[in-house]
């Protein structure tokens, strides 16, 4: 059992290992880029917020997200995360040039990517609902005949 517990833990190593080196590969500039990235996406977050609360007539922001105290920390990490990610994976795969730019860019449209992302997959989830409910519908009129 201990020897079997020993392979598992070298084994769990080795994996991070090679996930620490993937991370420094090119002297730790995909990391840093989609850190900075993330950074960028949490700027754009902030100025999104305070436009949102200054404007009192309507409670949504610019992007279209309704602010308060209970989901402020859960879209600001998954805004900051998921543009941390995009920036480093546009890096690593070589799909971005590490330029201030390109940062900018994946930092500002990370928040429209993953609100029109969260839209989509909501109408998706209704539509198909709908379809079985249609669909169930059409086997009770089969079976009453």
């Amino acid at each position: 059992m201990q020897e079997q517990l020993y392979y598992v833990t070298i084994y769990v190593v080795e994996i991070m290992k090679t996930i620490y080196d993937l991370l420094i590969i090119g002297n730790k500039t995909h990391f840093m880029f989609g850190i900075q990235c993330g950074f960028i996406g949490f700027l754009v977050l902030i100025v999104d917020s305070i436009v949102s609360y200054l404007n009192k007539t309507d409670n949504k922001s610019l992007l279209g997200i309704r602010y308060n105290r209970k989901n402020l920390f859960q879209i600001c990490l998954s805004w900051v995360v998921g543009a941390s990610i995009m920036g480093f994976l546009g890096s690593f795969f070589q799909l971005l040039a590490d330029t201030k730019q390109a940062m900018g860019s994946i930092g500002i449209s990370w928040p429209l990517i993953f609100s029109k992302l969260v839209e989509t997959i909501g109408d998706k989830d209704d539509t198909n609902l709908k379809d079985e409910e249609e669909l169930d519908e059409a086997d009770n009129d089969l079976d009453g005949e």
